[in-house]
Parts: structure tokens; C-alpha cells; sequence
């Protein structure tokens, strides 16, 4: 009986369907496995991360409910994210996430920073590094970060204080003392810290506001600041000069 004659483009067709089945089968049990991070297993509850998983939890509670899940080897924070947001868990950022389990890890939780970008449960690690004396070192110096705080608002406070007027107290007086200052220092000027002085402050900081102070008398008296007194910034240096019509201001502004 003669043999049949096999047609081996037949039979190539044939088997490269069949590879193309087998090849779709394995891609969507690995992609199955990726995406929902599937039987988890090393130490873990052997359960499959659901669409509602995380629902109504926020990213700590998440977290190591997740870990849980999974068991061991440790996570990465890419891991953990895709899983979580995987579980419905509300929209937030990888920075995030590793931000709370970070502060977990610092606070001595549930769960323990294995390296950088590397999480798992506390638990697994018994003999991890203790952080009593970590967090003793940090309210330690919590407690000198207010000390120092409170120090610094007594200083600005005392600083607050000399910046009042010495003498006289009454607004028209210092008008008038701040425009005869101007007329005797003449063509030069004076630099801010010399006329604050003059005027009795410690510090600079009053003069702009005194400025805008008698910028309002004298306008309120119908006369152009302008005409009066100036301030030019010369440099670095704010200067003040006296203008032409500076006398008749001091007589105007004179009690």
C-alpha cells in the first residue's frame, strides 16, 4: 500500500495555530497574576486582591492589610501601590503612600522599611533594630525646638518694644522733629538708621511707616509730600532729603 505524502505546510500551519492558542493561554494567566496580584503566598493569607479589597480604608490601614495579603518577601512601594489601587482604594500618589508607610516605620507600627523602597510587616522581623531611642532623641529635641521658638518670640517681642517712641509721644511733635532733623542735615540727607535715631527708635524699621504717617498730615493740610522731604535709594542706602517747602511744613504740622 503506498504511503500517503504528508504536506508539510499543512502541518506548519497547523502547529503555529496551535502555538498562537498556547502562547494567548500563557499571556493571560501571567497578565491574571500581575494585575491582581494573585495566591500570594510566603507568609500571607493566600487571598486574592479584589477590586474592593481596600474600600474605605485609608493608605495606612491599606497598606498593611495588603502586606498581610502578600506575606513575605517584602514589597516594593510599586507593589504596594498597584495593589492598593488595584483593592479601590481612593486616589492618591506613590510619594504619598511612601511617605505614611515611612512615618509608620519611624513611629515603631505595623510596618518596617526593609531598605529604601522596600516594606514589610514589623512582625516578620524580630530582631529588626529597636527605635525607642530614636523617638526618645526626637521629643527631646522637639521639646528644645519650642524652648528655642519661645526664646525667639521674646527676642522679636523686646525688639517690638524699643522700636516704640521714646519721646514725645504725641504724632505732630515726631512730624515736626522729622522734618527739622531733614533741614539741619542739609543737601546730604540722612540715611534711614540715622533719622530713626534721631527720632529716638533703635531700629529703621518705623521710618517707612512714619513716612506714610506724614505723607497723610500733609496732604490732609493740602501740601504735596513731594515738596516737603524725599526718600531716594542711593546704592543699598534708602537717604532722606528736605525739599523746598519744608519750613512752611514745620509751621503748618507745629503744635
Amino acid at each position: 500500500m503506498p504511503k500517503e505524502k504528508i504536506d508539510d505546510k499543512a502541518v506548519l500551519v497547523y502547529l503555529k495555530s496551535k502555538r498562537a492558542a498556547l502562547d494567548q493561554a500563557i499571556a493571560a494567566l501571567e497578565g491574571k497574576a500581575g494585575d491582581s496580584a494573585a495566591v500570594l503566598n510566603g507568609g500571607g493569607v493566600n487571598e486574592e486582591v479584589q477590586s474592593d479589597s481596600f474600600v474605605g480604608m485609608n493608605i495606612a490601614t491599606a497598606g498593611v492589610k495588603y502586606l498581610k495579603m502578600a506575606g513575605r518577601p517584602a514589597r516594593t512601594t510599586e507593589e504596594v501601590y498597584n495593589a492598593l489601587t488595584k483593592g479601590g482604594l481612593t486616589p492618591f500618589t506613590r510619594a504619598s503612600l511612601a511617605t505614611i508607610m515611612y512615618r509608620i516605620h519611624n513611629q515603631g507600627g505595623e510596618i518596617f522599611r526593609v531598605s529604601k523602597g522596600l516594606w514589610g510587616l514589623s512582625e516578620w522581623y524580630p530582631n529588626r533594630p529597636k527605635l525607642a531611642k530614636k523617638k526618645s532623641k526626637g521629643a527631646a529635641e522637639e521639646k528644645e525646638s519650642v524652648k528655642e521658638e519661645s526664646k525667639k518670640k521674646q527676642a522679636r517681642g523686646a525688639r517690638s518694644r524699643r522700636m516704640a517712641p521714646i519721646k514725645p509721644d504725641d504724632f505732630k511733635e515726631v512730624a515736626v522733629k522729622w522734618l527739622r532733623t531733614l533741614r539741619d542735615a542739609g543737601a546730604d540727607g540722612l540715611p534711614t538708621p540715622q533719622l530713626a535715631a534721631a527720632l529716638g527708635y533703635n531700629s529703621g524699621r518705623k521710618v517707612p511707616f512714619l513716612a506714610i504717617k506724614i505723607n497723610k498730615q500733609l496732604a490732609s493740610a493740602k501740601m504735596d509730600p513731594k515738596t516737603v522731604y524725599e526718600g531716594r535709594r542711593i546704592g543699598k542706602e534708602q537717604r532722606w532729603f528736605a525739599k523746598e517747602k519744608i519750613e512752611e511744613a514745620m509751621k503748618l504740622l507745629k503744635v
